[in-house]
């Protein structure tokens, strides 16, 4: 915040700037997402309020399989990863759009903390996917089924290598959503499946109220 040298003849006496709305539209939105979202945190029990931009700090890709990649999002600490996994403040309608109820927010965030274990210490938080390079992958192809499953398993061990490539470190908390891609695939039987799978990789089991798997990154 930008401090004002005071027009008054009063000696060493200074103001504020004066602090209002942004005058462009995107900025405003920005501005309220940011205040409902230190709202909402707060009530859930953050300590620490997301920073001004709480977007990923670091955006890493690598590869160790053949069908696969890895794609690691960095956030500089828990609330910003908070802030930037709380549902949308707006729910789309037939009718339009209705504001999302204050409640279902903060519910959402006292759950993201309890998984993180509090925000107290400024650990990063280092959000893992992995994804098909085949855009368009059909269930249970019979040609390629035990090629890419060894393929996600290799993607799967390689994600150790691949955090500490991303720049993690010891004691950092590391998170993944377990999901159903798969075309024709039941979404809550896939993401079951791949919690089996990323429980292995992460050392804890994905939490219902979040959808997310959440653990430390290992020495």
């Amino acid at each position: 915040m930008e401090l004002c040298e005071s027009s008054s003849p009063e000696s060493g006496r200074r103001r504020l700037a004066p602090q209002g709305p942004f005058k462009n539209k995107f900025s405003r939105g920005r501005q309220r997402q940011r205040t409902v979202d230190k709202v909402a945190l707060k009530k859930a029990g953050f300590k620490t309020p997301p920073t001004k931009d709480s977007f990923p700090q670091r955006d890493y890709q690598a590869s160790s399989s053949k069908y696969h990649a890895t794609n690691v999002e960095t956030f500089k600490n828990q609330s910003d990863y908070a802030s930037n996994n709380l549902p949308s403040k707006r729910i789309s309608t037939r009718g339009g759009e209705k504001p999302r109820p204050t409640k279902e927010r903060v519910i959402r965030a006292r759950a993201l903390r309890k998984q993180l274990g509090g925000d107290r210490t400024p650990r990063p938080v280092h959000d893992v996917s992995i994804h098909s390079k085949n855009d368009t992958p059909r269930k249970n192809d019979p040609d390629k089924l035990i090629p890419r499953a060894k393929s996600f398993t290799g993607e799967i061990r390689a994600v150790p290598d691949t955090l500490k490539k991303a720049g993690a470190k010891p004691g950092d908390k590391v998170t993944s959503t377990p999901q159903g891609v798969m075309p024709g695939e039941n979404r809550k039987q896939g993401a079951e499946k791949r919690d089996k799978i990323y429980t292995k990789a992460l050392g804890s089991k994905m939490n219902p109220k979040t959808g997310r798997t959440m653990g430390t990154v290992q020495g």
